[in-house]
């Protein structure tokens, strides 16, 4: 009978980190002070949740302004 070492082992407790968000008043501050490309940047990942990695990588392909639509196909990380 083939029994599995694991088996005999406790599952790893993994502590959860506390994620604190931004308010909307902190995220307002931000955007009133940045500036240029940065703040559409920044704008565009607060409003829409996206990742950095796809934002880096949306192309105007995949953008609908008609149906404010936002197709995330792709992701960039470590330039690829």
């Amino acid at each position: 009978m083939n029994k599995n070492p694991f088996d005999a082992l406790d599952s790893l407790k993994v502590k959860k980190p506390k994620v604190t968000p931004l308010l909307p008043h902190e995220v307002k501050l931000i955007l009133e002070t940045a500036q240029g490309w940065f703040k559409n940047y920044l704008a565009l990942g607060f409003m829409t949740g996206m990742r950095v990695g796809e934002i880096v990588a949306l192309k105007w392909k995949n953008v609908n302004l008609e149906h404010r639509e936002i197709y995330v196909c792709a992701s960039k990380a470590k330039g690829i």
